[in-house]
């Protein structure tokens, strides 16, 4: 876990709010566990010899060559003004999508007869909108509670600009043209098949490494409880089944492919789920391989975007998790409240992170993997597959205060 604070720029233990809601999930939130999380960079990679199971590094311990837990000394220069709040209006001002004092407009068609006048105006500052009736600067949903007196679950929707587009609109096109330009332009996360990683994936060390024919991680004999080297094609535990722990995992004797767990993301033979009396007949494209990831899952789906109110002063945490976005034909992004506004915040979370921790560069592609970690980008190699992250938010008036991420 990852936990950023703009007021202090301190690690803090963070205060049980996901355990209170969910009291019956176990969620262990340690500073100093799951190092594959924010520290560790790969190394020049060789190729991958599947006779050959020991890769030999130049010196026998090194330590990874940064880590990504450093937190940024406080200075002059690196600290936002107070006057800069991150909300989604200054992301949106940042990007040039919205300029400073510009005019909106609130709509709502459907509660139109609760409007309080017709298109109540404001003005566009960093901080929220500030109403022309009465000066008062509010959020989002305080806007649109004060222009209609209703909530609806996207205020930024029926929030206009002069030219007649919705703040969300504004949202949906940053992400269009960055996730467009990220899927073109930024090098994946994968290793070519025939290359492995030249640190052990569980303690980010060098030295005497088993190599896995099926993926690029790489281990150390002591790290997985190995007192000699395995004979013959060796797979890690992640590429073999969670049942027999055997090997093989793309398809099976009756020639089933394996299923994988969207919780726990461990892989079964399709005949070993069959004969321990899972019923595979319910299987859709969200698959678990118990009630136990399946209530996990649906549990944390259930918070998703959606603000528990913390105390006084409208403080509030939001779990938020990157879901990507389904495109038409053309590549074009289908239009997704949810989505849009999830991937604003993120941007705001990754702002908070980088302002309070050290850039942590993947030594081969330049990825920044604190990004990689807060938009939950997946790699074949498993100390660089950050699929499982959600990231907390705690905001005061749609303002981030702190950020923290967790799997």
């Amino acid at each position: 876990m990852a936990l950023s604070d703009r007021d202090n720029f301190v690690q803090k233990e963070p205060a049980p709010l996901v355990q209170e809601v969910l009291p019956e999930f176990e969620i262990e939130i340690d500073l100093e566990a799951a190092p594959e999380v924010v520290s560790g960079e790969r190394c020049e990679s060789s190729s991958r010899d599947s006779k050959a199971k020991i890769s030999e590094s130049q010196s026998n311990r090194l330590p990874p060559q940064g880590s990504g837990k450093r937190v940024t000394k406080a200075s002059a220069s690196s600290l936002l003004p107070l006057d800069k709040p991150l909300t989604i209006l200054s992301w949106l001002m940042d990007n040039k999508m919205v300029f400073p004092r510009s005019t909106v407009y609130y709509y709502n068609e459907k509660a139109w007869h609760h409007a309080v006048s017709s298109w109540t105006r404001g003005k566009v500052t960093r901080s929220g909108i500030k109403c022309y009736c009465c000066n008062i600067v509010y959020s989002f949903v305080g806007f649109e509670n004060h222009a209609s007196g209703v909530n609806t679950c996207t205020p930024s929707a029926c929030i206009f600009l002069k030219d007649g587009k919705s703040l969300l609109e504004c949202q949906m096109e940053i992400m269009q043209n960055r996730v467009t330009g990220e899927t073109s332009e930024k090098p994946c996360l994968n290793f070519p098949l025939e290359e492995n990683d030249l640190i052990c994936s569980l303690c980010l060390y060098g030295g005497e490494l088993i190599l896995c024919d099926q993926c690029p991680s790489s281990f150390h004999m002591t790290c997985l409880g190995l007192e000699h080297i395995p004979d013959g094609q060796w797979l890690c535990p992640q590429c073999r089944c969670g049942i027999c722990r055997q090997s093989k995992l793309d398809e099976d004797e009756d020639g089933h492919a394996a299923l994988t767990c969207v919780q726990c993301e461990h892989k079964f033979h399709v005949r070993c789920l069959e004969n321990g009396g899972i019923d595979l007949s319910r299987c859709s494209e969200n698959w678990f391989c118990g009630k136990s990831c399946e209530k996990i899952h649906n549990g944390l789906h259930d918070l998703l975007g959606k603000p528990v109110l913390v105390g006084v002063d409208n403080l509030t945490w939001t779990l938020v998790k990157f879901i990507e976005p389904e495109c038409d034909d053309v590549g074009r992004i289908r239009h997704d409240n949810s989505v849009a506004e999830s991937y604003s915040k993120l941007n705001l979370a990754l702002a908070v992170m980088h302002e309070c921790f050290e850039s942590l560069k993947q030594s081969l592609s330049s990825r920044d993997i604190i990004e990689d970690v807060i938009f939950g980008r997946r790699s074949e190699l498993r100390r660089l597959n950050f699929q499982g992250f959600y990231t907390v938010l705690l905001e005061r008036n749609e303002e981030v205060v702190s950020v923290a991420t967790v799997r």
